[in-house]
């Protein structure tokens, strides 16, 4: 079960990566390989996903995507910024 603050912490990182959940474009609509809600790169993806998992992103729920970005954050040491979301977590001042 992903902690209620995280939720909210995430959510805002999702507004700034893309409000589509399964887009599969960067902002500009050209292929990127970073997809879904979160905006997750298909390599990182692949590291942190769970095997019954969909193999990219966009085609995952946002409650997977949700799951696998929390693995993300722990790998991170327990924080947003960094290689993954850098600009949004500050954004939403959870760097």
């Amino acid at each position: 079960m992903l902690p209620h603050w995280w939720i909210a912490q995430a959510l805002c990182i999702h507004r700034h990566e893309s409000v589509d959940w399964h887009r599969t474009t960067d902002w500009l609509g050209n292929p990127s390989r970073d997809s879904g809600g979160m905006q997750i790169d298909v390599s990182t993806w692949a590291a942190h996903a769970p095997q019954n998992f969909p193999r990219e992103p966009a085609a995952a729920s946002p409650h997977e995507q949700l799951v696998v970005a929390f693995h993300i954050w722990r790998a991170n040491g327990h924080r947003f910024g960094g290689g993954q979301w850098p600009n949004s977590s500050i954004a939403c001042r959870v760097d």
